[in-house]
């Protein structure tokens, strides 16, 4: 796809997902972050119909083509109306993939083949005015590249930091240091304008059960909401306790996004 196509293409796409920023966040989600990129992942497969719903092929994607043991196809898709879903489907999916959709997606994909479901995830949110709960003060820190060795030392990529220097454009990471030691992290990352996702909350095992970690989701959402926007959480079904810290600091499921495997009766490739 040439590049200023490509480029028309995601803002269009963005641009829908804007119309219900929640329910298509993990789309927007996906677009902005291969946007902050160094350099932009180059999209080869993405499709959107103008009905209303968008297909992106993860499968060469350099961080989520490669989670896959079958290495599968793998494809991530958006829409509620079954027009725009199954046209877009019934043409770009292969005989066999993995797909990523809301569950208005299911019934379409069912149309196609069969379908057995692989996994789901919660997504979440808090919106100013919702904030619950007595979560303890913690003395947060932005990171920035003077904390390099602290990112290299919690398993992250140090150089992320680097281009993490506005939280309005490309996220930032906020961590509980002690003793030099990072004990408890997140990363909040804009993805539309009044939205963010705080993702990859996590404490240190030797400093779990101290209400740290709501205490950091905590005040992050404060600054979001002081500022007006709404904070999405994804969370897997099966992982309570992280449903519990959302939970009582007043986020509230909306939808879930299923991960399905589907088995095609006829090819349905774009030859």
């Amino acid at each position: 796809m040439a590049e200023p196509e490509q480029a028309r293409l995601v803002a269009q796409i963005r641009a829908w997902c804007h119309e219900d920023p929640i329910r298509r966040s993990r789309f927007a989600w996906l677009l902005s972050m291969d946007e902050r990129r160094d350099p932009p992942w180059p999209y080869g497969g993405l499709w959107f119909d103008r009905g209303g719903a968008a297909l992106a092929d993860l499968s060469p994607h350099p961080e989520y083509g490669t989670h896959l043991d079958n290495r599968l196809p793998w494809f991530q898709a958006a829409g509620e109306e079954w027009l725009p879903l199954l046209r877009l489907l019934d043409q770009r999916l292969p005989a066999e993939c993995e797909v990523l959709a809301d569950e208005v997606a299911r019934e379409v994909l069912e149309s196609l083949g069969t379908v057995e479901p692989t996994g789901s995830l919660s997504v979440r949110a808090c919106a100013p005015g919702e904030l619950t709960g007595h979560a303890r003060p913690v003395p947060a820190v932005r990171l920035t590249s003077a904390d390099r060795a602290l990112v290299a030392a919690d398993d992250w990529r140090p150089e992320d930091l680097d281009r993490e220097t506005d939280e309005h454009q490309d996220g930032v990471r906020w961590a509980i240091i002690e003793r030099r030691q990072i004990i408890c992290r997140l990363i909040v990352q804009p993805i539309s304008e009044g939205l963010a996702e705080i993702s990859d909350v996590h404490t240190h095992p030797d400093h779990r059960r101290q209400g740290l970690g709501a205490g950091l989701v905590a005040h992050v959402l404060r600054r979001l909401h002081d500022e007006g926007s709404t904070a999405t959480y994804s969370v897997h079904p099966s992982n309570f306790a992280s449903i519990c810290l959302a939970s009582s600091l007043g986020f509230t499921e909306r939808f879930i996004w299923e991960r399905y495997w589907l088995r095609r009766e006829v090819d349905g490739g774009d030859e």
